[in-house]
């Protein structure tokens, strides 16, 4: 009895392993509420009822399976360097997937992924660097059937571009040229005649897309007129330029501030008022050069600024005693004889187009000051909306953060994140055109910088900065930055920032 007992499952076994062999992963169970990848009974693709190892068919509704969302969805591309590049996609199902790719057509494949879905990444390897890739995922769901993104276009990273680990970027060269993308740092230095130099420094995500900055000599420019106060250090200005990688075609802006350093000769500013010297940029629509905030340190003979736009940049100089004592700095002016408003700030007076921006910086019409002596100041930028503004134009909501306007994506995330839809201040259609985009805010996760905060049951306020909360020490200090009691939002003691530098 026991050896027929053993022999039945013997051929129960053989015949088990034998149906193991020839199934295949190209069918699914129906009919059952177990999702996992097991042995059983199912249909092919032919619909013949088979047994062999597949999923239960309820597990693509499962996992949000949907006829709209079959093909993958390639997000972006990322960490491009001179041999690697990280492929980021979405998927709304389960599935297997792969990436084809190659220079000219997709006849390389990388290795297929595990069972997943939702957000995934592949990481391409031992490219050649300076070359244009095609790329495309595919995806094969529980029933084999195989579905594929848009194709998309990728670039590596120069040959000739200078990495190393132990530099405080990782990009630095000396001929005025820098390929970089969103995930890379870097810094150029464009070397001159007669002794001056400009240095050229983006951090991370000044760039949002691969692209390549260009600094260059340029031949001259108009001279400003003399009743600006400026004049001219050395001949030529420089011109950044600044081109997506794949199209060619130009940026205007960075998508964050970029720092523009110019060395000068001593022997060049004797003449000039040395700690007012200045970088400006020239303004093709108004055909003259507009004066930059720029920082000298007379030590190093080297001054500084911020620049969020590409164009020609030229350091100039100023005149001793130029400036009017009377005027002062970080002062909103009238002039007397029209009814332009300025801000003033370091001898450069800003203009302002309309109340709302005036408003947005804390101060109001009885803080303007009348005056007949700004002829003779350096004329700046345009002043623009206080990072931390809340700007509505029609139905859409911006918000200004380092000089970019971000598309929050409904009035539920203003309320989510604390703040009244009453504080933005009302903008004509056009009037945002001149500033960058930024990344949109989905939603409350991630709480935008300059935003002020406190914790429940403390009183201490925090200003945002650079994901950092920064203490405002006591009331002087908070009515000095001019900022507004209305806009404190508490929020709880699990939303985590490290201390930065107190403001005082």
């Amino acid at each position: 009895m026991k050896s027929k007992i053993f022999i039945s499952l013997l051929l129960v076994t053989v015949l088990f392993l034998c149906n193991l062999g020839t199934a295949q992963a190209s069918f699914y169970r129906n009919n059952s509420s177990d999702t996992a990848f097991i042995y059983g009974r199912g249909w092919d693709e032919q619909g013949h009822e088979v047994m062999g190892w597949g999923y239960n068919h309820s597990m693509l509704a499962n996992y949000g399976y949907n006829e709209d969302q079959k093909n993958p969805v390639l997000v972006q591309i990322s960490d491009i360097s001179t041999n690697e590049a990280t492929i980021n996609f979405n998927i709304s199902y389960i599935s297997q997937s792969q990436l084809e790719y190659g220079m000219g057509n997709l006849s390389a494949h990388s290795t297929n992924t595990n069972w997943q879905t939702g957000k995934q990444k592949i990481v391409l390897k031992e490219l050649q660097c300076a070359t244009l890739y095609q790329t495309r995922v595919v995806t094969r769901d529980v029933a084999n059937n195989k579905y594929y993104s848009d194709t998309k276009l990728v670039q590596t990273l120069s040959c000739q571009t200078d990495f190393g680990d132990h530099q405080s970027f990782d990009v630095t060269n000396n001929n005025g040229i820098l390929e970089l993308t969103p995930d890379l740092s870097g810094q150029t230095k464009l070397y001159l005649l007669n002794g001056h130099r400009y240095t050229l420094t983006l951090s991370k995500n000044s760039v949002n897309t691969q692209a390549i900055v260009r600094v260059a000599e340029q031949t001259t420019l108009v001279e400003p007129a003399i009743s600006q106060g400026l004049f001219s250090v050395y001949e030529h200005p420089i011109k950044i330029e600044l081109n997506n990688l794949l199209d060619q075609q130009s940026i205007v802006f960075f998508n964050q501030p970029v720092s523009l350093a110019v060395e000068y000769d001593q022997g060049a500013v004797k003449n000039f008022a040395e700690d007012q010297m200045q970088i400006a940029y020239f303004d093709d629509q108004q055909n003259k050069w507009i004066a930059l905030p720029t920082t000298t340190d007379t030590n190093q003979n080297t001054s500084y600024t911020f620049i969020y736009k590409t164009g020609s940049y030229k350091l100039f100089g100023t005149l001793p005693n130029w400036l009017n004592s009377n005027i002062k700095s970080d002062v909103v002016y009238r002039e007397q004889t029209g009814q332009r408003i300025y801000y003033v700030k370091d001898g450069i007076k800003n203009y302002i187009d309309n109340y709302a921006i005036l408003n947005s910086w804390g101060w109001q019409i009885s803080h303007i000051v009348v005056t007949r002596d700004l002829s003779h100041l350096l004329l700046g930028m345009d002043l623009k909306y206080r990072d931390g503004s809340l700007i509505k134009i029609g139905t859409n909501y911006y918000y200004i953060e380092k000089g970019t306007k971000r598309m929050l994506n409904s009035e539920t995330v203003i309320a989510d994140l604390g703040w009244n839809k009453d504080w933005a201040y009302i903008a004509g259609k056009n009037e945002l055109d001149n500033y960058p985009d930024g990344r949109a805010i989905f939603d409350a996760e991630e709480r935008p910088d300059y935003s002020l905060i406190k914790y429940t049951n403390s009183p201490k306020v925090y200003l945002l900065e650079s994901k950092k909360k920064r203490w405002i020490t006591d009331e002087n200090a908070f009515r000095k930055n001019r900022f507004s009691w209305a806009k404190i939002v508490t929020v709880s003691i699990t939303e985590i920032y490290p201390d930065g530098e107190p403001l005082k």
